[in-house]
């Protein structure tokens, strides 16, 4: 290596300056040191050798204290001292006039570290309270100074600053703003619309000069109610209910809401449609009215086949349940009823049995797989997660038939309060209505209102929860339309708290569902909206088409109705209703070619060929020789895939029998008495040439059948 200057200059006097350099072998340094929290320019596996260097920089968070660079001595030792990564902080915090800043005690400020600063009283502070220390060691900038005069004008949830008030930053005492009404509220004549910065460096009391707009009274809808849940001002809702029988189509609830400088009632007025009952079906056996579909009130009888008894009663009405009562009968073969025999009573009853047990709103009963339920059976119902049950967990089936009355309900529970700055006594996650709740405040920051309030049905407290001041918060969470929220019963929403929102069962939320207030006194994120859930046009069925009204687009719980072409059936339910997702409800009903089966039955020939006929065919049947028709000759395909009348049957002909015996006896008594006996015997044969149906009451003459003589065996 080079010892010396690598430079050498020719003086005057014949010497080099500075004298010429020599070149000695080079020596080894170790490794250079390892300094805590800072990292070397070279890799600790290099060689080094005297004259090279490494330097070192400082892990982010820390400052470098000392010379940056270490070289290897030609003694083969790294120079000293060595530098040193100590942690980075900023000096003290600027002082400010007529302010201070909080953590006074604090002596140590890391990158990252806040300080707030408030002004001295009749002061308020101008530009961002907050300042931290930089990754650099600086304090962020600009500070913020304290001035005289009043604060920002408060904000009100009535009315907002005029524009010309909008962007100004400074108020000196004795300036007055002015407010314009927003959006749903006017002004309130005689209150001026102005607050004034006083001397003491507040604002005037803001007065109430707007007042809520009213929407006008909301049309029942037919065959219907509407509830209204507080007044008609703007932001208050009204319930839409049907009488009984009746089901709700649109909104069950509205609310009176802003459409551009006019307030309104939201969405359109629902509608109240009789409830529809399954279309009943009775298996050997025919119905009064044939329908496409049943509604409320609709009654229907029937009447069974030749050979078939009711069994149950001849006459059922659709109840507002959706169901028939009393349950559609059946027709059995045979002509007797079937009866129980009571042990005290001779008399005689028919069996009576319920069918399954109405569902409940947000809720099930016990007994899911049973299709009859016996006189006094009992059936338990229970509440989906977050509902409580109102009224009798159970009913039973009564002697009528039919399940006992009230049905119980399920009602939301209200979900905990949240008081900032206080405690809840008796603290749950969930309470039932009619539940109590205690709340006490911190210090003396005292409740405003009652202390004690009671859970209500749908999930809101009465009176309201008290407020316990001094604790930050924030406002309470934008409502939206068509929807609601968790914490309409909270009144102080303290960092970390969270709502959740939900949209009424015919609207979708867009949006985050979930918002949280954050310790800025800010919610997370925007409120969500809700948009109303639309269908598009019913998809079409083979051999049948849609009836009733007919549009491009659905609200949800809107139902449409299907028919089928003449000579076809409608197989499933006749109606779909447009669904929570915007779908149509499956299956979809199908047409189905009304086709009666003949079946085989001895001694019975038909004129026709074939197995199967369809709807409207008339078959006129014979008996193969030596049989005699029980019944009508001639039979027609009926709706049901029945035959009306049934088919009747062939047995054989008992005359023919008779007149077999006869001829044997004949025969013997020819040769006994002779022939005088004989032409008696025949004489007597040629009776009967009337054939009386006593099943159907009439006599049918000679011309109408077929004659058929007959003769002795010899």
């Amino acid at each position: 290596m080079l010892q010396g200057s690598h430079e050498a200059e020719c003086r005057h006097d014949g010497r080099w300056a500075p004298p010429v350099p020599v070149c000695v072998p080079a020596v080894p340094c170790p490794p250079p040191p390892v300094i805590a929290n800072a990292t070397p320019s070279a890799e600790l596996g290099e060689n080094f050798t005297s004259g090279m260097s490494v330097t070192y920089s400082c892990d982010p968070g820390f400052s470098l204290i000392g010379d940056a660079s270490l070289s290897c001595t030609a003694s083969g030792n790294w120079s000293l001292p060595y530098p040193r990564c100590a942690v980075l902080q900023c000096p003290l915090p600027p002082n400010i006039d007529k302010g201070k800043y909080n953590s006074q005690d604090l002596k140590v400020f890391t990158p990252g570290t806040a300080v707030i600063y408030s002004c001295d009283p009749g002061y308020y502070v101008m530009g961002e309270a907050s300042i931290y220390c930089t990754d650099s060691g600086n304090w962020s900038l600009p500070l913020p100074r304290c001035e005289g005069g009043c604060a920002a004008p408060p904000g009100l949830h009535f009315a907002e600053l005029t524009e010309e008030y909008k962007n100004q930053t400074e108020f000196s005492v004795g300036d007055t703003v002015k407010y314009t009404c927003q959006p749903g509220y006017m002004r309130h004549p005689g209150i001026p619309p102005t607050v004034t910065c006083l001397k003491n460096q507040t604002w005037s009391e803001a007065l109430e000069f707007c007042k809520r707009k009213q929407c006008k009274y909301p049309e029942a809808p037919k065959n219907g109610r509407v509830v209204i849940l507080t007044d008609l001002l703007f932001g208050s809702a009204v319930n839409h209910t049907c009488e009984e029988g009746h089901e709700l189509v649109g909104q069950s609830q509205r609310r009176c809401d802003i459409f551009g400088t006019l307030v309104a009632w939201s969405g359109a007025p629902p509608i109240c449609q009789k409830v529809v009952c399954p279309v009943p079906k009775i298996q050997n056996g025919r119905i009064s009215i044939h329908k496409n579909s049943y509604t409320y009130e609709d009654t229907v009888s029937f009447k069974c086949h030749e050979g078939f008894t009711l069994q149950g009663h001849h006459t059922v009405q659709c109840r507002a349940d959706k169901t028939w009562d009393p349950p559609v009968p059946v027709c059995e073969r045979g002509g007797m009823a079937k009866y129980y025999h009571h042990p005290t009573n001779t008399t005689t009853k028919p069996v009576v049995k319920c069918l399954p047990p109405p569902g409940i709103t947000n809720g099930e009963h016990s007994r899911h797989f049973s299709d009859t339920f016996d006189i006094g059976a009992l059936v338990h119902y229970s509440c989906k997660p977050g509902f409580f049950l109102i009224g009798n967990e159970s009913i039973h089936c009564t002697a009528y038939g039919i399940w006992s009355r009230p049905l119980p309900r399920c009602e939301v529970g209200c979900v905990s309060p949240g008081v900032g700055n206080g405690k809840v006594i008796g603290l749950e996650s969930l309470y039932r209505p009619g539940d109590i709740v205690r709340i006490e405040c911190n210090s003396d920051d005292g409740p405003k209102g009652l202390h004690e309030s009671q859970c209500q049905a749908g999930g809101t407290w009465n009176p309201p929860l008290p407020i316990c001041e001094g604790a930050p918060h924030c406002s309470k969470p934008p409502e939206i339309a068509n929807g609601w929220h968790s914490g309409l019963a909270t009144v102080v929403f303290a960092p970390g708290m969270s709502v959740t929102y939900s949209c009424e069962s015919d609207f979708s939320l867009i949006g985050t569902a979930s918002i949280y207030c954050t310790e800025a006194g800010a919610w997370s994120h925007p409120s969500p909206v809700c948009q109303a859930v639309k269908c598009f046009h019913p998809p079409n069925i083979t051999n049948g088409k849609l009836i009733g009204h007919i549009s491009d687009t659905f609200p949800y719980g809107a139902s449409v109705s299907y028919s089928c072409n003449p000579g076809y059936s409608l197989i499933g339910n006749a109606s779909i209703n447009c669904m929570e997702s915007g779908t149509w409800g499956q299956p979809l009903p199908r047409c189905e070619e009304i086709r009666c089966v003949f079946p085989e039955v001895l001694g019975v020939k038909k004129t026709m060929m074939g197995n199967t006929y369809r709807l409207g065919t008339n078959i006129t049947l014979e008996c193969d020789d030596g049989y005699m028709l029980e019944g009508i000759s001639q039979i027609q395909c009926q709706e049901d895939f029945s035959w009306d009348p049934p088919v009747p049957a062939c047995r054989l002909a008992s005359h023919q029998s008779s007149s077999v015996g006869l001829g044997v006896a004949a025969a013997v008594v020819l040769l006994l008495l002779g022939v005088g006996i004989v032409w008696k015997i025949i004489s007597k044969q040629k009776e009967g040439y009337y054939h009386t149906y006593e099943n159907y009451g009439h006599r049918t003459p000679v011309d109408h059948i077929t004659e058929q003589k007959y003769s002795c065996v010899p």
